[in-house]
């Protein structure tokens, strides 16, 4: 929220964070019916976030554009891998974690 700036109690923008969690990639069209905001305020809430760098649009072009939450998707997958490979232990042996890069 902090980085987002704060916005407003009930803003588009306080509703989208909220969000953003369940639904790390979206489209305007996937907020309006998340957030149940109009098509303008769905617009506005989105480049309003990507001004604070919560979202970055991650598609080319004007049309049927899509942001990601910065950083979410990159904690998932750290959070899998220290799921899939635990530090060993003396009752735990350590275990390969897939994809590692």
């Amino acid at each position: 929220m902090a980085q987002a700036g704060h916005p407003r109690r009930g803003s588009a923008a306080r509703r989208l964070i909220a969000l953003l969690p369940g639904q790390p990639i979206l489209r305007v069209s996937a907020v309006v019916a998340l957030i149940g905001a109009s098509v303008t305020a769905a617009h506005n809430a989105v480049n309003e976030l990507e001004r604070a760098g919560v979202l970055k649009q991650v598609t080319v072009g004007r049309r049927n554009r899509a942001w990601e939450a910065v950083g979410l998707l990159a904690l998932v997958d750290e959070f899998e891998r220290r799921l899939a490979r635990p530090e060993p232990g003396p009752d735990r042996p350590a275990r390969p974690a897939p994809f590692l890069n």
